[in-house]
């Protein structure tokens, strides 16, 4: 709702695009004289898709997670390279594969391991791992094809998943859309706008 919101509510966007700028404007930049990094943030080598430099990337984020109330950022490996890629995903490829099992607790686990709204967790409530769905709108997610499990953390302790979330509850680990509060008013002033359009 809140997506729909941003598309066709002036004030909306106005919200959000004013905190994007207002925070992030052109993207963080780090100064430093590494001339590795200065020279992939300049680039598009550390997106996976090879479409925005570092700083974009920043803006992008950011601007999801105020929209979406979280933005997830998935490595991509280069077994050829000396870096890791990026890829952002939005919300909705994360969450409870139809493939888990059910317990009696109505709750869905992996390998004993709870999973909720499609994040895993250990005994000791620690994050293991997510659920990521590839094409989250086909009518075919049971297909095992489409859902890869991914480790938040690899072998070596690196992040494999960051999740960028706005939080309004400690236990509560997805991430809540800035507009939420105020979805009913926007919403109100679309149907107003529309009803002074038809007249």
């Amino acid at each position: 709702k809140c997506r729909v919101l941003y598309n066709k509510v002036p004030l909306a966007r106005a919200i959000i695009s004013t905190l994007c700028m207002g925070t992030i404007g052109s993207g963080q930049h780090l100064k430093t004289e590494d001339e590795l990094f200065n020279t992939l943030s300049s680039t598009y080598s550390l997106d996976a898709t090879h479409q925005q430099d570092l700083y974009q990337m920043q803006q992008q984020a950011f601007e999801t997670m105020l929209l979406s109330g979280e933005c997830w950022l998935i490595r991509q490996k280069n077994a050829s390279d000396q870096f890791s890629s990026w890829y952002l995903a939005e919300p909705d490829h994360i969450f409870n594969n139809p493939s888990l099992t059910i317990a009696g607790d109505g709750n869905y686990y992996y390998k004993n391991h709870l999973v909720i709204d499609g994040i895993e967790f250990a005994s000791n409530g620690k994050p293991l791992a997510v659920h990521y769905c590839k094409s989250p709108y086909t009518s075919d997610i049971s297909n095992k094809k489409l859902w890869d499990r991914i480790r938040f953390y690899d072998q070596d302790g690196l992040p494999n998943v960051l999740q960028l979330r706005l939080t309004e509850r400690v236990e509560y680990p997805r991430g809540i859309p800035l507009l939420s509060p105020a979805i009913e008013l926007l919403y109100g002033l679309y149907k107003l706008n529309q009803s002074q359009v038809e007249m």
